[in-house]
């Protein structure tokens, strides 16, 4: 039958097939929970012309479908559990996300696919204002690169190689403030910024108070480059 539209999608919705592509793939990671379980988990956002969903799978699910998913393909997605979603790592468009199991499918389409464009809401908090922030929220900033550190390669405690870098942001309340990246955006930041003039927009960063107060990117934090904003 017809593809259900993602924006229909709800945790009342039972048997439904969309057709979306893949808009950001994630990297299959191992984490290890309070229990001392340690897991693989993986996520990706698909989207169709109606709207955008986070996806996520876990253990031997979330390694079958990081062979499955390419990033920019389409496919048909079915089967996978409808939940609220949790904003503090999803800033996707939707309320809700969906969980894969072992009952979830995930066919390839060779079809091109419109796709929607998401428009992210910020609600910018000026730099000199974060110290009555506290630590661990999320806040919304935007601000002048004014200094781009290298990438740094660490490994954590748990024993996980890790990719930072640290720049440095500064804006129109005469105040600046250094913010770590992770991952493929800390790695392709240098290009993206293309100088350090450029204006970065950050949804979804965290307050830090580690060695003094700063501020951080997580896997669901979106970055916007010279935005067509008024603030920019």
């Amino acid at each position: 039958g017809r593809p259900t539209p993602i924006e229909a999608l709800n945790p009342y919705s039972r048997t439904w097939t969309v057709r979306a592509k893949v808009t950001e793939n994630g990297e299959l990671r191992s984490i290890t929970t309070k229990a001392g379980e340690t897991m693989s988990v993986w996520e990706m956002v698909i989207a169709d012309e109606s709207g955008e969903i986070k996806c996520t799978a876990w253990r031997a699910d979330a390694e079958r479908f990081a062979r499955i998913a390419e990033l920019g393909s389409t496919y048909l997605v079915s089967r996978g559990q409808i939940k609220i979603a949790n904003k503090r790592y999803s800033s996707t468009a939707n309320n809700y996300e969906i969980t894969l199991g072992a009952d979830s499918a995930m066919v390839k389409q060779d079809v091109e696919l419109k796709t929607f464009t998401p428009t992210y809401h910020f609600d910018f908090t000026p730099i000199a204002d974060l110290s009555a922030k506290p630590a661990n929220s999320t806040v919304d900033v935007i601000g002048s690169v004014t200094e781009v550190g290298p990438v740094q390669n660490i490994v954590s405690k748990a024993g996980r190689e890790l990719v930072k870098r640290v720049i440095n942001l500064s804006d129109d309340s005469n105040a600046a403030i250094e913010v770590t990246l992770w991952g493929k955006s800390a790695e392709t930041f240098a290009e993206d910024a293309a100088a350090t003039a450029a204006v970065a927009a950050f949804k979804g960063l965290i307050v830090s108070e580690w060695n003094t107060r700063s501020l951080g990117a997580v896997r669901s934090t979106k970055i916007q480059m010279d935005p067509d904003l008024p603030q920019a």
